[in-house]
């Protein structure tokens, strides 16, 4: 098998590349495919895609060489339909530098003889395959490519290109410092870097941990650990990582280096321009790296330039027309825009180039869901779990399910999000969920078991956000069902927590805490108390500026509100009711289906009318509310079962008997295995007998 280091020379004219900024058009550009195995061991045939990877790293560091990547080359293969070859012949590899116009390659092999290891190159002039650099460089053991030979080639290669000894120590680093100093560690994380770009997180996840095991100092695969962390949903495995990450990025160099400081400025320093301009500055020099085109496409759509970023997503299909994250995120983006034909063209097209794997198809169950399209949404989510069982799309059929009020259809795939999916966080979220749905089936008692569940996962996982995130669901329970002596508690325990752990502001917490009492107030009458925390509220409305405003804006004006409709003054609390901020949902966020629909008060508006005594509008907002929202959105919370309760009674009081029974059974069907002694329960029970009785 031969390797293939592909160099771009402007005229060979390497002598008079100058100090300072190097234009790209004088600049030599490397890149490297496989080296052939010619130990006659099958156990290293890794070392065929990880010498060249090597390689890459440690050319990179010069700013006198441009270097396409191993990425970049397996996109040209694919372009000229040959994806699938592994084993790059000369014929082939002459080809390539060819489609790319480059000048110079290099054919590599390495040997073995006992314990000895050699790795051979040869610089090749493309247009005429005269030799123009040969090179060779052993050690003892497989650890010596990383302890001294890629770096010895890679000087050998500099030279070839006339590049002066001061300009290659200038800019050389020891490959083992920027990468590893463990050549197994450094195939587990390409391995595992592999099927993290697949979504394979588990599958990922071993390969990395294996990798920082063997190398703790292994920046990248830290790196990548806590992009794989984030993905599972382990918060704390996520920062543990970032900080390791944080710890040993300053070995980084070139184009890595330049990464490792975006990816600081971005998620450390909170600098979104630093970011931007680091992207810049790398999609300058690098103008052939896709991945840079993509992440300044997400840049610009996050920030709502979508022209901006239709640009620079199609910047990186032109290099890679085959690349999936773009084509998904752009399908995401005509989505959002509601360009559905779009979004599931592109959707459609992601399958055709990834077959097997199940995310393109996942994609296309949001899309249906936003359109409203619940049957093949379900399908679509179906199929991405046919193709990988542990994929994270069981949960959105278990809400669609709710959605459509089939609660036990959403019990059984919440059931089987809990048994498959691959970390400790997920099936915390699993048991939110879980327990959501019984307390929406009046299972109070097993509800609050299983949010236990998902409590005690969070505190084995040491994630405090999301140990908050239970103790938020809990207190909101006790609230619905109207178990005041267990609300008090609750509120005090989240608050403690979130005092205890620093989680949020001062502010933010002060702000919660009156607000959370304050309706804990109005529950056991006490308009006058609630008022009086509402007052105590106000002054901490000024100078909204953090990333916290939203939710004390929110909190202030929900009780406000609620105040002001216990007062009698309807109208005023419709005005305050709707400029308060909402949160909407979300498929980025799962909690965010929770958050939209504990508490139930998507009937706020009808309990207005009704407080009016506007019983006819009332009535026409409640059956507003259980009619199927077909517009685009994501944003489709549940009607809940007290909306039926609350509605039967509305007819009841107009005499419509006949629509009052069919409410109370709807709403009982769902409550029929509900705990004893729920009062709601109980009453909805006895107004049902009484109707049916007459």
């Amino acid at each position: 098998m031969l390797a293939v280091i592909v160099i771009g020379m402007a005229g060979f004219k390497y002598a008079s590349v100058k100090a300072g900024a190097v234009p790209l058009e004088d600049m030599v550009s490397v890149v490297v495919i496989s080296f052939e195995n010619q130990t006659g061991e099958n156990s290293y045939d890794y070392l065929q895609e990880a010498i060249p990877n090597l390689l890459i790293t440690s050319l990179e560091q010069s700013r006198y060489l441009r270097v396409t990547t191993w990425e970049r080359m397996h996109d040209l293969l694919k372009q000229s339909g040959k994806e699938d070859v592994e084993v790059i012949n000369s014929d082939l590899g002459f080809e390539i530098c060819r489609m790319e116009g480059i000048n110079a390659i290099v054919l590599g092999s390495f040997i073995k003889a006992d314990e000895m290891f050699a790795t051979n190159v040869q610089v090749l002039d493309v247009e005429t395959k005269e030799l123009l650099k040969s090179a060779s460089s052993r050690g003892e053991g497989v650890g010596s490519i990383l302890r001294n030979q890629i770096d010895e080639l890679s000087k050998e290669i500099s030279r070839g290109f006339g590049l002066s000894e001061r300009k290659i120590r200038a800019n050389s680093s020891q490959i083992a410092e920027v990468t590893t100093s463990s050549m197994e560690a450094y195939n587990y994380f390409l391995r595992g870097r592999d099927d993290y770009e697949k979504f394979y997180f588990a599958d990922s996840l071993r390969f990395l941990e294996r990798a920082v095991e063997l190398d703790p100092e292994f920046v990248m695969a830290h790196y990548y650990t806590a992009l794989v962390k984030g993905a599972l949903g382990d918060r704390a495995g996520w920062q543990e990582a970032f900080d390791k990450f944080k710890k040993y990025m300053k070995k980084l160099t070139g184009k890595e280096g330049l990464y490792a400081e975006a990816i600081y400025a971005r998620l450390e320093g909170k600098d979104d321009k630093k970011y931007f301009k680091i992207l810049e500055d790398i999609e300058k020099k690098y103008p052939k790296e896709k991945r840079v085109h993509f992440d300044l496409a997400l840049y610009y759509q996050n920030h709502k330039m979508n022209d901006e970023a239709v640009e620079k997503y199609n910047k990186a299909l032109e290099l890679d027309p085959k690349y999936g994250y773009a084509i998904n995120q752009l399908a995401y983006l005509y989505s959002y825009q509601n360009d559905f034909d779009k979004a599931l063209e592109y959707f459609k097209r992601y399958a055709s180039i990834s077959p097997g794997d199940a995310n393109p198809y996942d994609s296309m169950g949001e899309l249906y869901f936003r359109m409203g399209k619940l049957e093949e949404s379900k399908a679509k989510f179906t199929e991405a779990l046919e193709l990988k069982p542990d994929f994270d799309s069981a949960w959105k059929v278990a809400y669609i399910f709710a959605l459509e009020e089939n609660y036990e259809g959403a019990m059984r795939w919440v059931d089987q999000y809990i048994s498959v999916v691959p970390s400790d966080a997920m099936k915390s979220i699993g048991y939110q969920f879980k327990g959501f749905y019984q307390h929406i089936l009046g299972n109070l008692e097993q509800s609050l078991k299983t949010i236990d569940k998902a409590e005690e996962l969070a505190r084995s996982l040491g994630d405090n956000h999301l140990i908050d995130v239970v103790l938020r669901m809990k207190l909101w329970i006790y609230y619905e069902w109207g178990k005041t002596e267990f609300l008090r508690d609750s509120i005090k325990a989240r608050m403690d927590f979130r005092t205890k752990n620093n989680i949020s502001s001062e502010k933010l917490n002060t702000m919660l805490s009156d607000f959370y009492y304050g309706l804990l107030d109005l529950k056991e009458g006490r308009i006058k108390s609630a008022k009086s925390r509402l007052a105590a509220m106000k002054p901490l409305l000024s100078d909204l500026k953090s990333e916290e405003d939203k939710d004390i804006k929110s909190s202030y004006d929900y009780l406000y509100s609620m105040v002001l409709l216990a007062e009698g003054s309807v109208d005023e609390a419709v005005v305050v009711y709707k400029k308060r901020p909402s949160f909407p949902m979300s498929f980025r966020s799962h909690v965010s289906f929770i958050r939209r629909n504990v508490p139930f008060d998507a009937d706020f508006y009808a309990q207005a009318f009704q407080e009016k005594g506007e019983i006819n509008k009332a009535i026409a907002e409640y059956e507003k509310l259980m009619t199927f929202n077909s517009e685009a959105t994501e944003d489709r919370p549940l009607f809940h079962p007290l909306g039926r309760f609350r509605l039967a009674k509305l007819y009841e009081e107009k005499g419509q008997y006949t629509k009052a029974i069919e409410q109370y059974e709807k709403a009982l069907e769902v409550w029929k295995n509900a705990d004893k002694g729920l009062k709601t329960v109980e009453e909805a029970q006895r107004r049902l007998a009484a109707l049916k009785s007459r």
